[in-house]
């Protein structure tokens, strides 16, 4: 939610009324999404924040995603994928409601290889566009959220077509998809640091052949054991009876550095058929001052 980022920065009372004075925040984040096919896609990303409570909190994030190659599930294919993109975040707390916005760009390349020749490289430009809120009702325990995104991106396909007289042909399309996602949720703070929370997603996606809908439901908790570890765990399902779940700790040895740590089980359920079930490993530092 891009609204987050002001929740808590700069300035802000804290739950336990004490007070942080921190101007900037920088994290790097890794992910490693492992299938069963042996496809792994390595997601390396950074962020830093800065801000003051009255004019706002700006973020600004970069990030990059790489495959190995390896032979898609049931097909004779070698598959690749490339992406590299940036964004851009603004958040203003309004009281006990936060507002929030983000603006993206990534280029992304997609090939499908075999016997060392590519047959099918797809190029695509992406633009991501996102709007969220936060809102603490009459400073209860109860929080709620929504986030909507929109993505749109052109992308051009060079395929190689092998000719019944034994020739090779190249055949270029180009195609545009779109996804929209609306997702609303709920939480409740059942004690310091301590929250369960679900979430309901709704994703459209479209391009020139036709569109694909998808309901997803999520429920989670944060559960502080000490001050400085913190247990997460939750678990999602869809209206194809796809479920996945999902398990991690915080471990913050004082209020200016943290490490998040996180597993994720099928949580790409969608391209399950082609790469076989998904497995996601995360790690995450971030440092403010």
């Amino acid at each position: 939610n891009p609204a987050s980022g002001a929740w808590h920065f700069p300035d802000d009372a804290q739950e336990d009324g004490s007070t942080d004075h921190y101007r900037m925040n920088v994290s790097g984040q890794y992910s490693n999404v492992s299938f069963s096919n042996a496809t792994q896609l390595h997601f390396a990303s950074d962020s830093i924040g800065f801000g003051k409570a009255e004019t706002g909190v700006f973020r600004i994030d970069t990030g990059t995603i790489q495959s190995n190659e390896r032979t898609v599930q049931n097909r004779p294919l070698g598959f690749g994928f490339d992406l590299g993109g940036g964004r851009l975040n603004y958040a203003k707390k309004f009281g006990d409601f936060t507002v929030g916005a983000t603006a993206g760009y990534a280029h992304s390349t997609t090939t499908f290889s075999s016997s060392g020749t590519n047959i099918v490289d797809a190029e695509k430009d992406i633009w991501n566009f996102r709007l969220g809120g936060l809102w603490n009702p009459a400073k209860s325990n109860w929080f709620l959220g929504v986030v909507s995104t929109y993505i749109n991106g052109p992308s051009d396909t060079t395929t190689l077509v092998r000719l019944p007289s034994g020739g090779r042909m190249l055949i270029a399309s180009s195609d545009t998809t779109s996804q929209f996602t609306v997702q609303p949720g709920i939480a409740y703070r059942w004690r310091h640091q301590g929250y369960i929370h679900a979430d309901y997603e709704y994703v459209n996606l479209s391009n020139n052949t036709g569109s694909l809908s998808e309901h997803r439901f999520l429920v989670g908790a944060d559960i502080p054991i000490t001050n400085f570890f913190y247990l997460r765990g939750g678990g999602f399902t869809d209206e194809k009876g796809n479920a996945g779940w999902t398990a991690g700790i915080g471990f913050y040895p004082s209020k200016k550095v943290f490490l998040d740590l996180a597993y994720q089980n099928n949580n790409f359920p969608e391209v399950a058929r082609e790469f076989g079930r998904a497995q996601t490993l995360n790690a995450c530092l971030s440092v403010r001052w």
